[in-house]
């Protein structure tokens, strides 16, 4: 892969594979130079061939001039969003998580019911996890 310069969301094409940039390191940053020096890590499916009937994303911080129509308009845009079920997407300097959407990957288009909800969403500090079912091999 030739140095190029990739920003969160874009969607890049290397032969007849499609990838998703889905985040960057440094987290702070949200676009950067891609050399052979990059570790790139591909652990996610995404569909660019399902269509999203339906997605409910959360703003990630309330805000008070959120324009729920310019935004929803600027995720409209012909070939624009890829998402998959749980992504942060980005848009008009602001983030949205995806809660909820069908099927789980796909692109949105002009079809796509899509729902805002503008509420605040709290970081976790801490949680507990355990196993609960090992795959034997």
């Amino acid at each position: 892969m030739k140095s190029r310069i990739l920003k969160i969301n874009s969607v890049l094409k290397i032969g007849e594979i499609e990838f998703k940039v889905a985040g960057v390191l440094p987290s702070n940053i949200k676009k950067g130079i891609v050399t052979s020096q990059t570790y790139i890590k591909c652990n996610n499916f995404f569909s660019s061939e399902n269509t999203i009937k339906r997605a409910l994303c959360i703003t990630m911080e309330k805000y008070n001039d959120l324009k729920r129509d310019e935004i929803i308009d600027s995720l409209m845009r012909p070939g624009s969003y890829v998402i998959n079920k749980y992504d942060i997407l980005r848009v008009m300097q602001k983030e949205f998580f995806v809660r909820n959407c069908e099927p789980e990957t796909g692109r949105i288009n002009g079809d796509t019911n899509l729902f805002i909800e503008n509420r605040y969403l709290f970081n976790v500090e801490e949680i507990a996890i355990a196993v609960v079912k090992v795959r034997k091999y």
